[in-house]
């Protein structure tokens, strides 16, 4: 809602500009492009194929009027990944617009768009308007910003920071490790391990201490990428690494605030099988799911565990859901648990959960999946939704806009939403949900058989019901999307 508000009251002050504004006063050597043209282009914006929709927003951009701006906004507002994706380069491509309003709002894109690819385009698009400098010094301060922003927007904020401006980032990134928000120091460690620097490699080492473990953890992580060793924990290792190393150590990685923004932290910097893990458990904790629930997280656990063991940077997170209405809620809506490294706390979790109250909130736990939870940025993404309902709203199609979340968190983020459909008194019509929810996406649909006891791959070439998938099969299905 902050973010749309920030639109809106962009199109005010751009319709108020436009009024005041000299018709005739275009850059040197480019006239705009005829109000006729702006207009015939923001009607194709509505066409259904995103392909010629895209194609208009992008000639609008290139326009140069000012009045494009309106209708590039609300392009982005009401848009799937894809059209907004197009309205962010598009609302870049305006140089007639004013600059500060601009980059005000790209800013806010970067911070508070839903998907990670349209956030770090919006940031590189912050870069070009105003330059690396002016763009980094924009991003630390949303960093330090608790007043003005959320844990998550600064969390957002750290890694653009490096992202647009590399090696000019260290210094920031060193501090923000020691940073009391846990949210801020993660971004900071992974970011950090990015770079073969030697005061980035001694902050790391720091914070390998037992003081404070989700820290410890994502600094292990960081170490390991940038030295290429797997010692973990180890800190006499460590150290005698450190030690090893000759002054000519990162000197290539200097260079790295001139490159192209583009090419900082490409996932291709390391083949996706050793990016770490990160899995949300989105699971149904309604009356209906009373009784089944031991049986379904009996086979969860044996999963888990077998990621566990497999992944040595696993991060696990829930959230747990129930209805919309307050009325038949009981206490909540969603109750989320950070992604964490600690598995034994999840398993824990899990096997204490209590049940009860209506369901419905389907779709608010998967928006808040993908758009709530402090993912990794260079993590392999994974989501399981496990119920027996369908999602249920006065004010929106849930399942409709369940369907299109799945969709551009695959094809816009690469994110891999699995469902766990189990039958319980909910009603067998309800299967139809979780099979169309996986199959929108790139990820697999599973149901828990309760006659053999044990989870089913329903969308496998060949389906045997009674086969009793392995563990380990089944936690690496669930990082490995869905061949159509």
């Amino acid at each position: 809602m902050r973010l749309r508000f920030l639109i809106f009251s962009h199109i005010i002050f751009v319709c108020a500009a436009v009024r005041c504004a000299e018709p005739d006063a275009p850059a040197i050597g480019l006239r705009p492009a005829p109000l006729s043209d702006v207009s015939r282009l923001a009607s194709k914006l509505k066409d259904p194929d995103a392909v010629k929709a895209c194609a208009a927003a992008r000639e609008l951009g290139e326009s140069r009027q000012p009045v494009a701006v309106v209708p590039l906004l609300g392009f982005y507002t009401d848009g799937d990944g894809e059209r907004r994706i197009a309205a962010v380069k598009a609302l870049s491509a305006l140089t007639q617009w004013g600059a500060a309003k601009k980059t005000e709002t790209l800013l806010a894109i970067s911070l508070r768009d839903a998907m990670h690819t349209i956030r770090r385009q919006a940031a590189r698009e912050v870069a070009l308007t105003d330059g690396v400098d002016s763009a980094l010094k924009r991003l630390v301060g949303a960093a330090t910003d608790a007043k003005a922003y959320s844990a998550i927007e600064r969390n957002r904020a750290t890694h653009h920071a490096a992202a647009i401006a590399g090696m000019k980032s260290a210094t920031f990134l060193r501090e923000t490790l020691s940073s009391p928000d846990i949210e801020l120091a993660l971004a900071a460690a992974e970011e950090l391990g990015e770079f073969r620097d030697m005061l980035g490699a001694d902050a790391l080492i720091k914070a390998l201490g037992p003081d404070r473990p989700e820290l410890q953890a994502a600094a292990a992580s960081a170490l390991e990428r940038m030295s290429g060793k797997a010692y973990r924990f180890d800190l006499l290792k460590w150290a005698e690494w450190r030690m090893s190393l000759r002054d000519d150590f990162g000197k290539e990685s200097t260079t790295a605030a001139s490159k192209e923004s583009s090419e900082y932290g490409k996932p291709s910097d390391y083949p996706r099988e050793q990016w770490p893990a990160d899995i949300v458990i989105a699971f149904d904790t309604t009356a209906s799911f009373l009784h089944t629930w031991p049986e379904v997280n009996r086979s969860l656990t044996a999963v888990l565990r077998e990621l566990a063991r497999t992944e040595p940077s696993l991060r696990i997170g829930l959230i747990r859901y129930r209805a919309l209405d307050a009325r038949v809620t009981l206490k909540y809506t969603l109750q989320p648990t950070p992604l964490t490294w600690n598995a034994a706390s999840i398993e824990k979790e899990l096997s204490v959960a209590s049940f009860g109250g209506g369901s419905g909130a389907l779709h608010a736990a998967l928006r808040y999946a993908v758009n709530g939870m402090v993912w990794r940025e260079r993590s392999r993404k994974s989501i399981l939704i496990i119920g027996d309902d369908s999602p249920v709203s006065t004010s929106e199609d849930p399942l409709k806009a369940a369907l299109q979340w799945t969709r551009d968190a695959a094809f816009i983020d690469g994110i891999q939403i699995n469902t766990l459909y189990a039958k319980t008194t909910a009603g067998e019509e309800n299967r139809q949900t979780y099979r169309r929810l996986a199959f929108s996406g790139i990820g697999r649909f599973y149901e828990y058989n309760k006659a053999e006891r044990h989870l089913v791959e329903m969308s496998a070439a060949t389906v045997d019901v009674k086969g009793n998938e392995l563990p380990g099969d089944t936690a690496k299905k669930w990082f490995t999307p869905r061949e159509k």
